[in-house]
């Protein structure tokens, strides 16, 4: 696309208000924009995605290979604005759909790589999380060529462990977590296809997160002060506490109520059938009469008229799915309205109002199994860690403390 700085920015605040952007949204972008008209006459240079990234480091110190997340809240909103201009000029569009990462597989490798790679694509799991297997595969590609290993067959245990060893330098343990599971299921696929005559899959290192291991919950006090902080009045707090609300009853996760479509819900059965996008487990949950009627108050009063199959959609265009960390984000806010006091360290999201649930189940004395299918957990070892937060069953296996004796306290003995 061949234009003017001026017709550039008129073009892409057109293609903002018709996706839906407000015009105080355009308005605030408009700033940096402006700056950047003044920064181009200055340096006598036409607009390019390159100029833009020179602009944002020396009028703000951005640099564009910092994570996006670390920067400031202005800093965020300057780089946006470079970024849908570069957009526009290179592609005509506002915003790029989320893409697959470049596979850079050896030579020796890339038919088989490849090969696992539209084998997960086929089984319909998440861009993040395939974007994950492949980054997870560049790496390990990388490092078998460095051992002058020519072909997948002569992968051995010592290579695996070797390869999980040298991630673990880096010490960022939620990474090395996901590329361990990669490298699991990377080697069941290739036993499976033949390509190796044993499964190796057992010798992948399992990676254990440093944590406490103690679910992060909430009292049922402070649960209904959230679901009482929603402003039930406007579209988009109706839409909020029926997605919460189903968090809060039913323990569904967030990616879960986020993917929940109309043919999931069957209003005659009351029931809510799903295959839980994690583990793929299909699970069955009663649709109570709370839940019904604030899922039936948002499809009345709340959701736009779109196309799209999801239940819970965004309130402005483009009318699709909302994200897993949105909820997340309407979870927080919700708690901090409710005045709810939040620890550093400790968990604000919807997986906290599963685990609330579940210790909720415990303290009624509901079966672990029960709990379990409730969660669509794979197995009851993964419930059990609810069991750490059940004080008042904790309490009943309490040991009586031995009188003190012979003891010196503050320069007295006891």
């Amino acid at each position: 696309m061949n234009m003017s700085i001026n017709e550039l920015i008129d073009y892409a605040s057109e293609a903002l208000l018709d996706n839906g952007c407000t015009q105080d949204y355009v308005k605030h972008l408009s700033y940096t924009w402006t700056g950047l008209k003044h920064y181009l006459s200055v340096t006598n240079q036409a607009y390019s995605e390159t100029i833009g990234n020179a602009f944002l480091r020396e009028r703000y110190a951005i640099e564009t290979d910092k994570t996006f997340a670390k920067l400031s809240a202005i800093n965020k909103r300057r780089r946006r604005a470079i970024h849908i201009l570069s957009n526009c000029l290179m592609h005509d569009v506002v915003t790029l759909p989320k893409s697959y990462s470049l596979c850079r597989f050896s030579c020796h490798y890339k038919t088989e790589l490849l090969d696992f790679v539209e084998f997960r694509k086929q089984q319909d799991f998440s861009l993040s999380t395939l974007n994950r297997d492949i980054c997870c595969l560049n790496r390990l590609s990388v490092y078998l060529d460095a051992l002058d290993l020519r072909s997948l067959t002569d992968l051995n245990s010592a290579h695996l462990v070797g390869f999980v060893k040298y991630l673990s330098v880096e010490g960022h343990l939620p990474t090395l977590k996901g590329f361990a599971s990669t490298i699991r299921l990377l080697m069941r696929y290739l036993y499976k296809t033949g390509v190796q005559k044993t499964d190796l899959s057992k010798f992948v290192p399992k990676v254990k997160p440093k944590t406490d291991g103690i679910p992060s919950v909430y009292t049922p006090d402070e649960i209904e002060s959230m679901l009482t902080h929603f402003n039930r009045t406007n579209p988009k707090g109706i839409r909020d506490y029926a997605m919460v609300l189903l968090a809060v009853r039913l323990g569904m996760r967030a990616s879960d109520i986020c993917s929940l479509k109309f043919e999931n819900i069957d209003w005659q059965a009351n029931t809510i059938s799903f295959i839980a996008k994690k583990n793929q487990k299909s699970a069955v949950l009663p649709l109570i009469s709370e839940v019904g009627h604030a899922i039936i108050d948002y499809l009345q009063h709340s959701r736009p008229e779109t196309t799209d199959k999801h239940i819970f959609v965004r309130l402005q265009k483009p009318f699709r799915e909302l994200q897993p960390s949105g909820l997340h984000t309407i979870v927080t806010q919700a708690m901090r309205n409710a005045g709810i006091i939040i620890p550093s360290g400790k968990r604000h999201g919807p997986h906290a109002l599963r685990a609330s649930l579940a210790t909720e189940m415990l303290a009624h004395n509901t079966p672990l199994p029960i709990i379990s299918e409730t969660l669509t957990h794979t197995c009851t070892d993964t419930t059990k860690i609810y069991l750490k937060v059940d004080v008042s069953h904790l309490r009943q296996c309490s040991l009586e403390v031995p009188p003190l004796g012979n003891v010196w306290m503050g320069g007295f003995l006891l």
